[in-house]
Parts: structure tokens; sequence; C-alpha cells
């Protein structure tokens, strides 16, 4: 949150969750993270994102990959 104030043009996104990432998990922070980065478009200032929707199963996100389910959902290259 201090780093936000010191840029002039800085902006916090908050996630309002537990867990370390938003980015398809909530659609509120997906939509503002890729206007950003299509259009450089900052969020207001202020704004939060709910956890919306529960991440999707451990299938989907890794087709094709094995994954050890003690860590999370990282995947085994072999």
């Amino acid at each position: 949150m201090a780093l936000a104030g010191t840029l002039e043009n800085g902006r916090l996104l908050t996630f309002a969750a537990e867990g370390h990432t938003a980015y398809n998990r909530s659609a509120c922070v997906s939509a503002l993270a890729t206007g950003y980065l299509a259009t450089l478009a900052l969020p207001a200032r202020g704004t939060v994102c709910a956890d919306e929707a529960p991440p999707e199963p451990v299938g989907r996100r890794t087709a094709g990959l094995e994954v050890d389910e003690t860590r999370d959902v990282i995947p085994v290259l072999r």
C-alpha cells in the first residue's frame, strides 16, 4: 500500500480473499489486469475485487501435466 502511494500514478488493486493469486480466480482482477496490459487503463483508486468464484479443479489447470498434489498446483516437468 505504501509503494502505490509513493508513485505519482500508482494504484493498489486489492483482492479481498485468501491466497496468493487472483488472476483467473477473480473476474474483476482478471478484467482490470488484462485491461491495464492492453490499454494502460488504471483501476479507480480504492478498487477492491472479491473472490467470486472458486479456483478451477486441478485437472483443468494442469491438463497434460503431472501434479504433486502436496504442493498446491506445481507442475512436475519430466
